[in-house]
């Protein structure tokens, strides 16, 4: 795996919401995500609803949120 496209939805449509504006859980989808070895780069695929008039601001907010939710590494 290269990278993984990330964004969130309510269900029923390819809505391409910011993670965390959705119904997927983040947590456990993190927790997915990282379970395999190695580092694989997220990339967000959003569709742009005007939401937001700092959307590289929200971006970076989104990511660190990400981050937090990544398991520490078993010792």
């Amino acid at each position: 795996m290269v990278s993984t496209h990330v964004h969130d939805n309510h269900g029923l449509d390819d809505d391409h919401l910011f993670p965390f504006q959705g119904s997927i859980d983040w947590e456990a989808t993190m927790r997915t995500l990282t379970s395999a070895a190695g580092d694989f780069p997220l990339q967000l695929e959003l569709r742009d609803y005007g939401e937001f008039p700092r959307p590289l601001e929200k971006a970076l907010e989104i990511f660190a949120r990400l981050e937090e939710l990544v398991p520490a590494p078993q010792l």
